[in-house]
């Protein structure tokens, strides 16, 4: 653990409901206009690579669903996203909930991609959060833990102490991460191009351009974890006074499009509490909700245990 000093500092508690929407007229950072889009040739260039790797796994995929054949091709599948990038694990991780479009051993090997994702190295971490911040880490904290408690494809997260005492969740974006989804991300938009101009009717028999454009949408608003923020604090607004249902307050002071500061909430995985969750109306009550959203693919989000005591 990284342990310093505390300096003398002005208290930054979370704020109540009723300051909420006040304050993030005021602090929350803005988004960033659209990264650019990689040139043609380098979309070509990744797409001659993507399709190597991927147009044999394929072939076994459609010979895995006709006959059930080669056990290890679902785990191979999963290997080949992961070399790939961030954005083909979140395609794979997509996958991993559409029972309806890969048999379940392929299900059971891409939501595997949720764990164990390789740790960023302190150095590294330390250094995009005071570029983002613009203050050093010893100051924004009073401690701030050297392994991370989680580590997924798109973040890793650490906890710590802030200088008035408070257990935060610090997340924090992997390096160069904005770059390299939106590479794949253009390289895969333009593939879909090809396919249509080459397979226009078979490609209009499939919803590949909505799944696609969704796909996009979801993945480039993941990387802004302001945005990721607002969304807390509207359902901590929404229930205001619930005892059964807790959400992390955001520190905004704290946070920024790269880095999330959240109070810490113990609890369990996502996929482990829908389980759970359905023996209790509250998460009735979730779903009732206009702004009610859920990343199911994501195994750094938790349901605090006492939810369901």
């Amino acid at each position: 653990m990284l342990s310093v000093s505390r300096r003398k500092t002005v208290s930054r508690r979370p704020l109540s409901s009723l300051k909420i929407a006040r304050e993030m007229a005021v602090t929350i950072p803005r988004p960033s206009p659209a990264p650019a889009r990689t040139s043609a040739l380098q979309n070509l260039l990744r797409l001659v690579v993507v399709l190597r790797v991927l147009a044999p796994e394929y072939r076994t995929l459609r010979r895995f669903i006709r006959d059930g054949s080669n056990d290890g091709a679902p785990i191979r599948f999963a290997a080949r996203l992961t070399a790939l990038g961030p954005a083909f694990v979140k395609l794979g991780q997509m996958l991993s909930t559409r029972p309806d479009l890969i048999p379940p051993a392929y299900i059971e090997a891409l939501s595997r991609l949720q764990e164990n994702a390789p740790e960023v190295p302190l150095d590294s971490i330390r250094a995009i959060i005071e570029s983002e911040l613009g203050k050093s880490v010893e100051t924004l904290f009073a401690t701030f833990d050297a392994k991370p408690v989680a580590a997924a494809s798109l973040a890793q997260v650490h906890r710590a102490t802030l200088p008035d005492g408070a257990i935060v969740a610090v997340k924090v974006q992997r390096p160069d991460m904005e770059r390299l989804v939106c590479r794949d991300l253009d390289a895969m938009e333009a593939g879909l191009g090809w396919v249509g101009r080459l397979m226009p009717r078979r490609l209009k028999r499939t919803n590949l351009r909505a799944f696609f454009a969704e796909f996009r949408r979801y993945t480039i608003q993941e990387l802004d974890f302001s945005h990721e923020g607002r969304i807390i604090d509207r359902f901590r607004a929404n229930f205001q006074g619930r005892v059964d249902v807790k959400f992390p307050a955001v520190y905004w002071s704290h946070t920024s499009r790269r880095v999330l500061t959240m109070s810490l909430v113990e609890g369990v995985p996502t996929v482990n509490s829908i389980r759970l969750a359905l023996r209790r109306e509250s998460v009735e009550t979730l779903f009732h909700g206009r702004h009610a959203q859920a990343d199911l693919v994501g195994s750094h989000r938790v349901v605090p245990i006492k939810s369901f005591a």
